[in-house]
């Protein structure tokens, strides 16, 4: 063994001092802490106000499934902009299409039909249930007019 590993009893002895202070430090940090949280009544964390409002959310969060989060921001998006589903663009159907698309290959899925003419129909209707079972809110359906 070289001279250069060797640690003298003193040596030793000094770091384990400064090693016990830091930690005697931290842990009156971490008390400080823990009373003042006890002191503060009105302090909740996010998850226990959630869990006050009715909803079990675990204190590391949840999964969103990245096919869910993006169809529901796009159509939330898209319903916003017009305020009545059958008012959409068909360019922002065919783009939510494509999007759902982008994101599901994304995540490893190829067996992912094309986009036609009717994904624009479909969109309608995976709009309005949606919108209906997700938010309980039902948009109004207007009657289809007959021009005649």
């Amino acid at each position: 063994m070289s001279n250069k590993n060797k640690i003298t009893a003193v040596e030793l002895l000094t770091e384990l001092q400064v090693a016990n202070q830091k930690i005697g430090q931290l842990e009156l940090i971490i008390q400080r802490m823990k009373d003042e949280q006890k002191k503060r009544k009105d302090f909740f964390l996010p998850h226990e106000i959630l869990r006050g409002m009715g909803f079990d959310i675990p204190e590391d969060g949840i999964y969103l499934n990245p096919v869910d989060s993006y169809l529901h921001t796009k159509i939330l998006e898209l319903v916003g902009g017009t305020i009545d589903i059958d008012r959409i663009p068909e360019a922002g159907l065919i783009e939510l299409q494509t999007g759902i698309e982008g994101v599901c290959m994304a995540h490893g899925k190829t067996n992912i039909p094309g986009i036609n003419q009717s994904c624009v129909g479909k969109g309608r209707i995976l709009i309005r249930a949606l919108i209906e079972h997700t938010y309980n809110f039902s948009p109004s359906v207007r009657p289809e007019t007959e021009s005649k």
